[in-house]
């Protein structure tokens, strides 16, 4: 019985701000995203042809782009040292639709490789955003449960993302996979924007109405 009990409380959502609610959103959009984007283009790298490049040399320059997008987000974000860490994950949602609707028009192996890039600086950015957020926004005392929860969410978003890049990938088309991750960011921000502005005009409803 006090195992279980055990097992719940860690299973438990916590009560969250809004704004933390809000980042652990953009978070996880993104974390799909990456998800998709490692699952999707390790199959369409096996079965586009990018001229006279082989499959093997494309997979180790996704595998390169992917390192290389870490490496430059962890140095992005210890340059910004969590500056605006809220506005921050509205950027890189947007840039990386941007970047991923461009690289859908423009697809080829370069386009590819540069949304495998923009896709692990972003991952790497909003997950340090969100664990400033989490640091200044959960009392000490819930901290550690509010992580917990977080780096669940987070996970089963890589996974899902995992998922349906996987099941993208099966109609051997590039363009048709990235369009569709650029849609899916772009509804992300848009659903992240107006849950935001109605949250404003929500709090200031109430202060009027007082």
């Amino acid at each position: 019985a006090c195992a279980w009990s055990g097992r719940r409380r860690r299973l438990a959502i916590p009560t969250l701000p809004p704004l933390v609610v809000e980042a652990m959103r953009g978070n996880a959009a993104i974390r799909v995203f990456y998800g998709f984007i490692i699952s999707f283009l390790a199959f369409i790298l096996r079965t586009e042809k990018f001229g006279h490049t082989s499959d093997k040399l494309a997979l180790g320059g996704l595998a390169v782009a992917i390192a290389a997008g870490g490496l430059l987000g962890t140095g992005i974000g210890s340059a910004l040292r969590a500056r605006a860490p809220q506005l921050l994950i509205f950027i890189v949602l947007a840039l990386t639709t941007a970047i991923t609707a461009l690289c859908a028009i423009m697809f080829g192996l370069i386009a590819v490789l540069a949304a495998a890039l923009a896709a692990a600086i972003a991952q790497t950015l909003v997950k340090a955003s969100l664990d400033s957020i989490l640091q200044r926004d959960i009392p000490e005392e819930r901290r550690s449960s509010a992580f917990a929860f977080s780096e669940t969410v987070h996970q089963l978003a890589l996974v899902v993302g995992g998922l349906i890049g996987l099941a993208l990938s099966l109609t051997n088309s590039g363009l048709t996979g990235l369009t569709i991750a650029a849609i899916g960011l772009a509804l992300s921000l848009c659903s992240l924007l107006l849950a935001r502005r109605h949250r404003i005009l929500r709090t200031q409803s109430a202060r009027f109405g007082s």
